[in-house]
């Protein structure tokens, strides 16, 4: 870690942009994250001279989400890419409130 004063889990964020907060939030309460060998808190502070081990999968799947049948508006989609005509007001991925009904679902 060449960064001092940041939080562990702020640190990872910037760190792996893939991940949203609270899934390093989970990981590193799960003991997937370890700061010079001992397991961390995600409010732990930084010195600025720690390593930081993350020992998951790049590839991790999000097991609290449940895929649910919904018709979609696709507009356009080959192997790489899918355009979606999403209507005002779907809910893009679960969050706060919003646990099933979304895009992501």
């Amino acid at each position: 870690v060449n960064q001092s004063h940041l939080r562990l889990d702020q640190y990872l964020v910037q760190q792996l942009p893939d991940y949203s907060r609270s899934k390093i939030q989970n990981f590193i309460k799960q003991g997937q994250v370890t700061i010079n060998g001992e397991t961390g808190k995600p409010s732990q502070i930084l010195k600025g001279n720690e390593t930081v081990e993350c020992n998951f999968e790049h590839d991790t799947v999000d097991e609290s989400i449940i895929p649910e049948q919904m018709s979609l508006d696709i507009s356009y989609e080959d192997d790489h890419l899918v355009v979606i005509n999403k209507p005002s007001g779907l809910v893009v991925h679960p969050g706060s409130g919003n646990h099933t009904g979304t895009l992501l679902n």
